[in-house]
């Protein structure tokens, strides 16, 4: 065979060698396309709370915070903040629409608490709490609570289909005091279609002064500021002012340095000095009225 049949024959050659092998390659990007879509085999559209990732409005009012409701956005966005009290309930209610169907989502997570601070150089994770609902292809529900640092109990989940949308209450109550910080939100449905909500400065958890510790510091405190204030208003009345003066008269003289608020105790009967915070307090919970 001459040389020139020879360089005819090679590139013949070398075609059916490479046909089989670029078949095998447009078959294998293939496979890898459908596993880069999370699972998902012909619909790798996510559950939403609001917007898909087309900008399309499906859930109105996805999400509502102690009976606060606010239409979500497709990734993020901050909301006032509502601020609870250690000991009172909190219900946060989630309002989900799948394309599939509403038996096909099977997942959403609420992260509480998460936050980070710069703490030596260092960005550091605060401590969070997590509810995860899931369900089971034969629709068996269950919650898992991550909560190692106890930042809340009586948690529970209750979840019900609502027309076209899974509506997801759930309720927990705060134990410990935490600062302003965003509420996660993750979801996903049978086919593994993922999705995460964030609403930034949602939460804040404040001291209630009448549970726990924190109570019983001030009722000793205030206490002893009654001690002594009676003791020296006694001491005032038997010195300078006559035996049977009113209580009118008397609270009219009280007078409070800054940062102290007068109130007239309704468990007690006294009036005294107490400071503002605490006074407040005492005024909204119906204990004390102001002079």
């Amino acid at each position: 065979m001459t040389r020139r049949n020879i360089l005819m024959v090679l590139p013949i050659m070398f075609g059916i060698l490479l046909i089989p092998s670029i078949g095998m390659s447009f078959a294998s990007h293939g496979d890898d396309e459908s596993s880069s879509g999370g699972g998902c085999d012909g619909d790798c559209t996510h559950p939403t709370l609001g917007k898909d990732s087309s900008g399309i409005v499906f859930v109105e009012g996805g999400f509502t915070i102690n009976g606060k409701t606010y239409d979500v956005e497709n990734f993020e966005q901050t909301i006032p903040t509502q601020i609870i009290k250690t000991g009172e309930p909190v219900e946060i209610s989630l309002k989900i629409f799948d394309n599939s169907g509403p038996q096909y989502l099977k997942h959403v997570e609420l992260v509480l608490g998460n936050e980070h601070v710069f703490d030596s150089y260092v960005w550091r994770q605060m401590p969070i709490a997590d509810i995860a609902w899931s369900q089971t292809f034969d629709g068996i529900e269950s919650v898992e609570i991550t909560n190692t640092e106890n930042l809340i109990t009586d948690v529970s989940v209750e979840a019900k289909i609502d027309g076209a949308f899974n509506v997801l209450k759930f309720q927990f109550t705060p134990t410990t005091t935490f600062d302003t910080s965003h509420i996660m939100v993750k979801m996903w449905d049978q086919n593994r279609s993922y999705w995460l909500n964030n609403f930034y400065d949602a939460l804040e958890i404040s001291t209630n002064p009448f549970v726990g510790d924190y109570a019983k510091e001030e009722i000793l405190s205030t206490e002893s500021e009654i001690h002594q204030i009676t003791s020296e208003e006694l001491d005032e009345e038997s010195v300078h002012e006559d035996e049977h003066k009113s209580h009118d008269d008397h609270t009219e003289d009280l007078h409070c340095s800054d940062g102290y608020t007068a109130i007239l105790d309704n468990r007690f009967g006294s009036a005294y000095c107490t400071l503002d915070n605490f006074a407040i307090a005492l005024i909204e919970s119906g204990l004390a009225t102001t002079i």
